[in-house]
């Protein structure tokens, strides 16, 4: 049994002087002429330069100017073009190069952020506006100038750029730590003089000065730049380099069990990463006065860099209890290690106790008979990759919610996190109040510690959390607030709706069932798809897709703002990329849709017939009349289940969620054909689908009715059984498997697409099985890549991926995609959120190896005509993130047009065959 020591996260002490309570009096005006009355400037400053490469400010208040500003100016000021201090009071030397710019604003910590707004304003305004760059600094900063300047020189100010150390916490698109001090092109400062400095409504105030500036930014579209270099190190660090000292440091010479790997390492946590190199050793798990675990040769990752987020902390690494399907570079987990070894029994239990002073235990090898009753229940996992399961009920005084979802239980997360609305219902019944400035609930502290707050509903049994486990004391200036331990989780359609912190009783009791699927003998059968033009080419050609794409923006920011609590879905793929659709028939008799056949989700919806044009969007004119008018939402086929007398009403509603809007309606029962009427046809009768009554208006005008998910049903909302699933289940099919051939049809659109043969392989379209990889989730169909290339440029990082009809292009991490596309002399197209390259490049093929072969996608299937008239083309891969949860890849059509994909569903594999194509 091994202890753990309490210790408060870090995160709640980013701001130890805050109070999220704290109301600034933001009413004091940000009018120039009060503020910059009476400034004065010291002699010095009208000998600076008033152009030139780079102006800095640095922030100092008069306790320092008897050490700091001394130091400053004796070391970097001096080495800026137009350096200076902006203060409240004149600095005691007058041969000191000084403004008193904050002469009249309070020498308050709430004040930083009015401070830092009217630096940059008056440094723009009143200084120069014909410097490259603005540095702004605090007066413990220390700048390299000469490294400074290099790396300026090797960027262009008339860009609108954002310099610094970036942090994830708290906003979308992150923020640069005040800490390091952060630098504005001559671009970006001058619209945030022109438009946002007097905008209250873009640039509200935020106690937190480096995440509010980045938030006043990020209103015009400002995001901060990745300014690490080619090997991943920070050029801003928000830290003193004597922090770093407080971590171990692992001293391999002094091990005589130690063994050099020679592998390098890397991993990543959103925009930062640890790399070092691995290395073979014994690990004990405890520490020297615990009993111990001892499990010889581990593999070992040695860091030589590491997130900064450790800095601060007393934490020297991470050691993760996960499975190996989940591991990076296929290194096995020392606990895994332990039991494969027979070392120890494949369980561990892990034990929290309650409170700041309290601490814990895990018990490897069996169960806490010690600090844990017996078992509530078991329950199965939905993954091999993670300790995910399946919740189906969460209730908080009269809010409950029984959606259902896949949760995961992580003892690495302080908060419990689910869905946005589903949180907001449970915030709203306990009385938690959500603080935008700190992204956190807030509650009263008074509730007593055995108060029943939050129940959870996982298999028959529920499990209640009470107040203690809830309620975290929060100290500031006058004692205590509360933070409630809640919070809402975007998880981009990849991994659980909920993580579980480990409060919940029994949820360190999981095990695996196997889950036996039956070979059938039934039928094979080959459906035909039918090429569209993807949404993205329909509205670049049209030239509508930059206002779609800021439309769609908005969309996702409202929607996860305002998630309704009773109207929560998972999110999956959107489609603007889409190319292949298939037909299916609904009823008897047959009512015939176009449908997506997806690999990457697991629901069926079409539109039914109430629908009558509820597009998700402000304008409403197709619901219109008129002599010339067309009705685009008649170009929807719509299921009347009046006219099925095979139908049933199921009578729940149902809602998934997209980037870029929603599917919403209720549920029906009825017999699903796979094919179309005249084609060949595989019937499956009881299958539950959605009736959509509104849509996104994405969907408006396309050339398509619906989705039909082909993906497992853990992923599937509300877990209805998957059309193909409820096939197998029924033994309608030879086989558990079904095949998917993309024929390469280039710039035609309406013509005939390819096959998707379901029961069996595609020997007609496609060669023989190349080989067979596993899956490592029975989700989506998601297997481990080991390396990917183009030319010169070669990556053997090793990531999960996914095979995803559903999506036209590759998907894959921003860095590795720019790295291929800069192999290929690709450029990215900001406007069309796409890499363009011409259309008669030549250009080596996209290498992927998957377990040990080597598959070739060439150009045919790389470079797709735009479709705007142009002799450019789309490069068919392109920058995605999974947000830390499932893939890291996405390999949509290009990949299966080169290889038939053979979707094992029976053995939970994936196989390759070589795609026969007829031109």
């Amino acid at each position: 049994m091994k202890q753990i020591d309490w210790m408060e996260s870090p995160c709640l002490h980013r701001h130890p002087y805050s109070n999220p309570y704290h109301t600034s009096d933001d009413s004091r005006s940000r009018n120039i002429n009060k503020l910059t009355h009476g400034i004065e400037n010291s002699a010095s400053t009208y000998n600076l330069p008033k152009t030139g490469q780079l102006l800095c400010f640095v922030e100092t208040s008069e306790k320092y100017y008897k050490d700091r500003v001394p130091s400053v100016a004796a070391t970097w000021l001096s080495r800026c073009d137009n350096g200076r201090f902006f203060s409240k009071s004149p600095l005691p030397d007058p041969k000191m190069p000084f403004t008193t710019v904050y002469r009249n604003l309070e020498d308050s910590y709430y004040d930083l952020f009015r401070k830092t707004l009217l630096g940059f304003y008056y440094s723009y305004t009143y200084i120069s506006k014909d410097f490259d760059w603005y540095l702004k600094a605090d007066d413990d900063n220390y700048f390299a100038m000469d490294h400074l300047k290099e790396y300026l020189d090797t960027l262009d100010a008339t860009e609108p750029l954002f310099l610094g150390y970036r942090m994830k916490p708290f906003l979308e698109g992150g923020y640069n730590s005040g800490g390091s001090g952060y630098i504005l092109s001559n671009a970006a400062v001058r619209l945030f003089v022109e438009h946002l400095y007097h905008d209250e409504q873009l640039c509200p105030y935020d106690w937190a000065e480096d995440r509010g500036m980045a938030r006043c930014l990020a209103s015009m579209g400002i995001l901060p730049a990745d300014t690490r270099d080619s090997n991943g190190l920070h050029r801003f660090v928000p830290f003193r380099p004597t922090s770093c000292t407080t971590q171990n440091k692992f001293d391999s010479s002094k091990s005589t069990s130690y063994v050099k790997f020679g592998n390098s390492f890397r991993f990543d946590y959103g925009v930062d990463n640890a790399n070092g190199l691995l290395g073979y050793d014994t690990v004990r798990f405890g520490g020297m006065s615990d009993n111990q675990l001892v499990v010889p040769g581990v593999t070992v990752a040695q860091a030589v860099c590491f997130p900064t987020f450790f800095e601060q902390t007393n934490i020297d690494g991470i050691m993760g209890l996960g499975f190996e399907w989940n591991a990076q570079q296929d290194i096995v987990p020392p606990f895994v290690n332990a039991y494969e070894n027979n070392i120890v029994s494949p369980v561990f239990h892990v034990y929290l106790q309650k409170g700041p002073n309290g601490a814990g235990q895990i018990t490897y090898g069996g169960r806490d008979t010690t600090n844990c009753k017996v078992v509530n229940e078991y329950h199965p996992m939905t993954t091999y990759a993670a300790y995910q399961f399946y919740l189906t009920l969460v209730s908080a005084g009269k809010y409950y919610s029984s959606k259902g979802w896949t949760a995961l239980a992580d003892t690495a997360n302080s908060f419990i996190t689910g869905p946005a609305g589903v949180i907001a219902g449970i915030a709203d019944a306990v009385g938690a109040k959500w603080d935008t400035y700190t992204d956190t609930y807030w509650i009263p502290c008074e509730p007593k510690v055995t108060t029943q707050m939050v129940n959870f509903t996982i298999g028959g049994t529920i499990y209640p959390v009470t107040a203690e486990n809830l309620i975290v004391p929060y100290p500031n200036k006058t004692g205590y607030i509360c933070m409630f331990a809640i919070l809402p989780l975007s998880n981009n359609g990849f991994g659980p709706s909920w993580i579980q912190d480990g409060i919940l009783p029994g949820m360190k009791n999981l095990i695996l069932l196997a889950a036996l699927v039956a070979c059938a003998l039934a039928a094979v059968v080959q459906i035909p798809l039918t090429k569209i033009e993807p949404y993205r080419n329909r509205l670049i050609r049209e030239g509508r897709w930059v206002e779609y794409r800021k439309e769609r923006e908005i969309r996702r920011f409202m929607m996860d703002k305002q998630q309704v609590a009773a109207a929560v879905g998972q999110y999956v793929n959107d489609y603007e990329d889409e190319a292949y659709v298939g037909n299916i028939t609904i009823g008897t008799p047959q009512q015939q849709f176009k449908v997506i056949l997806d690999t990457g989700s697991s629901n069926l919806w079409i539109p039914d017939i109430t629908f009558l044009c509820q597009f998700e969007c402000d304008d409403q004119a197709c619901c219109g009349a008129g002599p010339n008018y067309t009705d685009s939402c008649l170009l929807q086929a719509k299921f009347d289940a009046s006219k099925s007398t095979s139908y049933k009403s199921n009578g729940r509603s149902f809602i998934i969620e997209y980037g870029t809007g929603s599917a919403r309606g209720f549920l029906g029962q009825d017999t699903i054909t796979f094919g179309g009427i005249g084609e060949p046809q595989l019937a499956v009768p009881n299958t539950i689908f959605g009736q959509a009554t509104s849509l996104a208006a994405f969907f408006e005008g396309q050339p398509l009715d619906g989705i039909l998910g082909l993906a497992f049903k853990s992923i599937a909302v509300d877990q209805i059984t998957p059309p193909f699933i409820n096939a197998i289940n029924q033994n309608l099919v030879d086989l558990p498997v079904f095949t998917v051939f993309l024929e390469h049809e280039g710039d035609q659109n309406g013509v005939k697409g390819g096959i998707y043969t379901y029961g069996g392989i595609d020997t007609t379209n496609c060669g023989p099985v190349i080989a067979y990889q596993p899956l490592s989730s029975a989700t989506y169909y998601q297997f481990k890549m080991s390396a990917i290339g183009s030319g010169s440029y070669h990556s053997t990082k090793g990531w999960q991926v996914i095979s995803d009809t559903g999506t036209s292009l590759i998907g894959g991490p921003k860095a590795f995609v720019q790295g291929i596309a800069d192999a290929v002399g690709a450029t990215w197209r900001d406007d069309y959120g796409v890499y363009i390259i011409p259309c008669n490049a030549k250009i080596n093929t996209v290498d992927i190896t998957i377990g040990a072969q080597v598959y070739n996608i060439d150009s045919s299937n790389t470079i797709i005509p735009l479709g705007d008239g142009s002799s450019n083309c789309i490069f068919a891969i392109f920058p995605f993130s999974s947000g830390g949860f499932g893939p890291s890849w996405i390999l949509g059509d290009p990949f299966i047009r080169q290889y038939c994909n053979i979707y094992d569903v029976g053995t939970q594999r994936v196989g390759f065959a070589k795609s026969l194509q007829s031109k």
